[in-house]
């Protein structure tokens, strides 16, 4: 069993358009398919519009005024690593697992 951390800062978001899009579907479909790994779903604040979460998923919302990718989540992540981390977009956080994904 895996932890997959995922930055869900950008399915938190009450307007959706590309990027915000891509995420919340696909996390929607993991939450849906995947029962095994468990999931840790990190926001910049109280997120708007999140799917309903399966007991294998953990909402972390991390305040941060500005850098929060970098800043706030990279020290996060270095404080409590998950085994792998899936950024969906552009920006990877300066401090991060040496496991990672990204979507560009």
């Amino acid at each position: 069993m895996l932890t997959i951390g995922i930055d869900a800062s950008r399915v938190a978001v009450a307007q959706r358009t590309g990027t915000e899009r891509y995420s919340y579907e696909l996390l929607q479909a993991l939450l849906h398919l995947d029962q095994l790994n468990r999931y840790t779903l990190y926001t910049n604040g109280i997120p708007a519009n999140l799917p309903a979460l399966p007991d294998n998923a953990t909402l972390r919302s991390i305040s941060f005024p500005r850098l929060w990718t970098h800043l706030r989540l990279g020290w996060e992540v270095q404080r409590h690593p998950p085994d792998v981390l899936f950024i969906p977009a552009h920006v990877v956080p300066l401090l991060r697992p040496p496991r990672k994904v990204q979507t560009v």
